[in-house]
């Protein structure tokens, strides 16, 4: 039995996204870096392992991984949709702000 690799390469993959998304603080993107980095080590010995046959410890990290990819799939949405609201508020704002100059050209 393996590790599910694409999971895995999955998970590598949403961290290096997270570490690279300049939405993020530098304090975030220099932790998703490091796990990124972390998981691609473990990827590289765990590609190659083979463990017994119906491993409880293996499925388990399977899960764990798919919860996780679940997760950092999530966050991204949330930055995202946090990301399309402050331009939103930001549009609002351009509006309100012509509707100021219209005003002040009247008084």
């Amino acid at each position: 039995m393996r590790i599910d690799g694409k999971q895995l390469v999955q998970c590598i993959n949403f961290c290096l996204d997270l570490s690279m998304d300049g939405r993020l603080t530098d304090q975030q993107q220099s932790e998703a870096l490091a796990l990124a980095k972390r998981l691609r080590g473990s990827l590289m010995n765990l590609l190659t392992a083979e463990f017994p046959k119906d491993s409880v410890a293996v499925k388990e990290a399977t899960e764990k991984l798919k919860s996780a990819n679940e997760m950092l799939k999530q966050t991204k949405e949330q930055i995202d949709k946090f990301a399309n609201t402050v331009a939103a508020v930001n549009e609002v704002l351009s509006k309100l702000d012509g509707l100021l100059s219209i005003v002040g050209k009247f008084l």
